[in-house]
Formats: C-alpha cells, structure tokens, sequence
C-alpha cells in the first residue's frame, strides 16, 4: 500500500476527498500521521532485514597493536616502506610528526587533552605531496605523558570498511547504520543468530554487539549475515506514490490510526471512533500474528 491509497482510504471512512488534502500544508500534515501511524505498527510488527557483511580486514603492512605509553620527553618512533594509509588513536596532550623518505615534507600534528582516544586517519599522498614511494616514520613527541593505541599502516588506501582507514585490535568494527548498511534505519538487532558462512554463531565468543555495532574476530574472515529491526521508509510529499514496507495484514490498522490523527485536529467523534476501530483490528490482528519480543525499546527516526 502506497501512502496515496492510505490518504485514498482515509477520505472513505471520513467521507471526504482526496481533493481536500491537496494542497502542501494538509498533505504534509496527513503524512506526519502516516508516518506516525506506521510507526506505531512497527513497534509491535517491526521490519527486519538481514544484512551481510563481507569480513575480510585488510591486512596492515605495519602494526603496532595494543596500548603504548608514551612518557614525558621520550621519543616513540615507527617505520614501514611504500605506505599510502595508516591511522592509530591517542588519548592524552602531545605531538606526532609523520615524515617520508626523500625530500617529502615533514607533517607535525599537535593534539591537546584528549580524555578519551580519538582516531586519526591519514593519506599519505594528502599529506605529504610529492610521496612515491620509501620508508615512512610516524614518530611521537611531547613533554607529557599520553597513550598511543593500535598504530597500523596499510600499502592501500582502503582500511577494513572500503574507502576508510580504521586502525582496530582483535575485534573489528561495523557500525550498521552507516550508509554502507541501514544508514538511520537501524533500529536494532533481531534475537536471530549471526550467521558466518551459512554457520550460527553465539556470543561473546564469535562476535560482540554494542549500540548499532557489531564486532567481529579480525581472524574470522568469510561472509557474516546479521538479522537487524530495521525503521520503514518516511512518507513525504515526493514518495506518496512508494509501497510503504508493512506486512498486508496490518495495512487496515495503519489507515485507522493514520485516520485517528487527522481528524484529531477536527472531528473529535470520527478520531474516537477510528481509535476504537483500531484496538480492534490490532486485537484480531494479534490472534493471527503473535507480537514480536524485541531486545530494547526502541524509536524511529522521527522519534516516535
């Protein structure tokens, strides 16, 4: 169903026209109500979508894994040949001076009271214009104490999600709402089992879950499939003509719930009995279709 066949199904319960929602404001603020409506059912029915993430980390040419303590005036040097991508995090207030071989210039960095580690990336044909080729030094400096954490530097400029640089240790890292996966559809992860190469694995031991991210073992490479809740699609005025991603079955109950919110703002008697209409579709619904038990609570996108 399609968000101008619910507005469609609305004017009949009401008996209006379609007509009357024309204009921007009114069809802007039908769709609010769908989108609300929909959310709603989702809650109870959510969509889910199974994900697959092909887990093969590119190996670093160079890696320093683990936690480096960096004391007041000391030096903390690392090398490695025909590098183009490294990255590694720090938490503290110091220095790193990344230089290349030949008369490549030489890149300082300052960073200052970072309680907590921060990433960094860095192309090395961005940072130092000129570079072909030899040996790179990342070197640590500064008068304080500071931490340096999983350095590694790659001979391509793709990290282990492609396009990326992202130093990680034992564990590497997904997060599912990026744009590579459900962007901010994400809701949540189903209480399926992760799958790796068509084998269900268990938790902690395989993989780890946290937020919208899922960590998997750097060693266990193959293809992993992750069954997650996932928000349906927001109805506005450039997609009323879209199939709204619901299950047939509850199609009535988002068209009187929708039908409840708009005419809320006019027809007290009608919003009621669409109110009614609903818990009574949604109970005979229910016999049908038993409610999904989701991990968390969750919202959508709107955060309904």
């Amino acid at each position: 169903m399609t968000g101008r066949e619910i507005i469609d199904q609305m004017c009949l319960i009401g008996g209006n026209t379609s007509e009357e929602f024309d204009n921007d404001y009114q069809c802007e603020f039908v769709c609010s109500a769908i989108n609300r409506a929909v959310s709603e059912v989702n809650k109870i029915y959510p969509l889910t979508e199974t994900v697959t993430i092909l887990h093969f980390p590119i190996r670093p040419v160079f890696t320093k894994r683990g936690i480096t303590v960096h004391k007041g005036g000391e030096e903390i040097a690392y090398f490695a040949s025909d590098i183009r991508s490294l990255a590694f995090a720090i938490s503290g207030t110091g220095q790193y001076t990344l230089t290349g071989e030949g008369s490549v210039k030489v890149v300082e960095e300052n960073f200052y009271d970072k309680t907590s580690f921060e990433t960094v990336k860095i192309l090395t044909e961005e940072a130092l214009p000129g570079y072909t080729g030899g040996e790179i030094t990342l070197t640590f400096t500064g008068e304080y104490t500071y931490m340096i954490k999983d350095v590694s530097m790659f001979d391509t400029l793709d990290g282990p999600v492609a396009g990326d640089v992202e130093a990680h240790g034992e564990w590497v890292p997904y997060d599912l709402k990026s744009p590579k996966y459900l962007s901010g559809r994400f809701l949540g992860f189903s209480k399926r089992p992760v799958r790796y190469n068509s084998v269900d694995l268990s938790a902690p031991e395989d993989y780890r879950v946290s937020g919208s991210t899922i960590y998997l073992r750097d060693g266990a490479e193959g293809e992993y499939t992750v069954e997650c809740y996932k928000a349906p699609e927001v109805i506005d005025l450039d997609n009323l003509d879209h199939e709204i991603e619901v299950d047939f079955r509850l199609t009535d109950a988002i068209v009187l719930r929708a039908a409840q919110y708009v005419y809320a703002a006019g027809d007290e008697e009608m919003s009621e009995y669409c109110r009614k209409e609903f818990e009574r579709v949604m109970s005979l619904t229910m016999v049908t279709m038993p409610t999904v038990s989701t991990p968390t609570r969750f919202r959508d996108v709107r955060g309904w």
